[in-house]
């Protein structure tokens, strides 16, 4: 039996970075986002996940990059609606070819793939999504035709858990193994893709992945505020490889569909409580950030 190898010259390989200001990211970093990166978008439903991916799309698109967004929870129609609701104005991007929709919803609901979506959206349509490999197929044509008409790509996966529940536990691991190896680090593409955490079936996977993306942010509801009854947001970037960050708990709120992150307001975990810094006195009674 022979066995063959290849030689690859690794000292040319320099991972191509960008400077922050890509929304969620900006202000967190001390060096610049490498584009080789896998990151992870964890929290609970209802805490506004799909928005800040959403966020991190148009920011993008803003920066020169064309986005491929997959749509597993929602059809691609509801989501460019949800992004013009929150003034994420992606039509120029769409008359400009620079974002695509991957349909991985539709299947379900037995439409007419042949008919107007209503708003002529660039969508492709995914007719056996329980079949991972088909859907690397059709992610990896688009970002083909993407990269003909731009340098520089990002794709979103909206959401991995809705996806991971057509697949075995093998079959969900073997796909983001591919999707980090076949686009973040072979071609210096970003994926960014949200996970629902809390889900009981999915506890197994949810660590298992954890382990091998790039980055990971979490996303919670402060549980000081939680016991008072209010739903407070929170964020902090729990890991990135290759960057030093701030991985400390800030405070998030939506306005008119923006996201902004409250970096004056820190919470430190301590043994016996949680001690909270100059929060108390500058939050109103209604739970409301103050101006």
């Amino acid at each position: 039996m022979e066995f063959g190898s290849k030689i690859v010259n690794f000292s040319n390989l320099k991972v191509p970075k960008i400077k922050s200001k890509i929304i969620l990211f900006d202000g967190f970093l001390s060096d610049p986002f490498p584009l080789n990166s896998l990151i992870l978008i964890s929290g609970e439903g209802g805490i506004s996940k799909s928005l800040i991916l959403q966020n991190i799309c148009y920011s993008l698109l803003k920066r020169g990059f064309s986005c491929i967004y997959l749509c597993a929870d929602e059809h691609p129609l509801s989501v460019y609606q949800n992004m013009q609701l929150a003034s994420l104005n992606v039509k120029n991007f769409l008359k400009k070819n620079r974002l695509f929709f991957i349909d991985c919803f539709s299947y379900k609901l037995n439409l007419n793939l042949n008919s107007n979506n209503g708003n002529n959206l660039p969508i492709v349509y995914i007719q056996y999504p329980s079949n991972w490999q088909e859907i690397m197929t059709s992610i990896s044509n688009v970002t083909k035709n993407v990269l003909n008409n731009s340098f520089k790509a990002a794709i979103f996966i909206d959401s991995f858990t809705d996806l991971a529940s057509r697949f075995d536990l093998n079959s969900s691991i073997d796909f983001i193994k591919c999707i980090r190896y076949e686009f973040c680090k072979k071609r210096y593409i970003p994926v960014f893709t949200s996970f629902h955490f809390g889900i009981r079936p999915y506890e197994e996977l949810e660590q298992i992945i954890e382990y091998h993306v790039d980055g990971i942010v979490d996303l919670r509801y402060d549980p000081y505020y939680l016991q008072k009854g209010s739903l407070v947001k929170q964020i902090r970037i729990r890991k990135l490889k290759g960057v030093e960050h701030d991985t400390s708990w800030h405070y998030i709120k939506i306005i008119n569909g923006r996201f902004l992150i409250v970096k004056d307001k820190k919470v430190e975990l301590d043994v016996e409580e949680l001690k909270y810094q100059n929060i108390n006195q500058k939050w109103s009674e209604d739970r409301k950030y103050q101006t």
